[in-house]
């Protein structure tokens, strides 16, 4: 029979681990990694929409999010430019060639999506 005291030792040592490990984001449209894992965020690659100034009168549009986050310890800090980046590829993959940026701030409530800090940027696909 296990010992009580190591057995406390031992779900101590998990507690700790996964609370620095942690799991992926929560959000699908972010740089941080998904599922269960110690990859830290990832760099945004792939096809991306073209970041324009303005939205050309009577063309179909569409709201885009994209995040930047930081999701464990050894994360860098979430950018304007990964979660401009995560729009853009964000736009590409909904079937847009453009996307104009409306705004990039931090989130409210990071934590909702299980990141420690987030950045949004808000724009319009087209």
């Amino acid at each position: 029979m296990v010992e009580p005291m190591k057995l406390k030792l031992v779900f101590s040592y998990l507690a700790v681990v996964s609370t620095l490990v942690g799991c992926g984001s929560l959000a699908p449209n972010t740089d941080a990694s998904s599922g269960i894992n110690v990859a830290g965020a990832t760099e945004v690659v792939g096809e991306m929409a073209i970041l324009v100034d303005n939205v050309p009168n009577g063309v179909t549009q569409a709201r885009i999010t994209g995040l930047s986050c930081k999701n464990k310890l050894w994360d860098p800090a979430p950018s304007d430019e990964a979660a401009i980046s995560v729009l853009r590829q964000q736009a590409a993959q909904a079937g847009y060639q453009s996307v104009s940026l409306v705004s990039t701030a931090p989130m409210d409530d990071p934590i909702s999506i299980n990141c420690w800090s987030a950045i949004e940027a808000i724009g319009v696909a087209f």
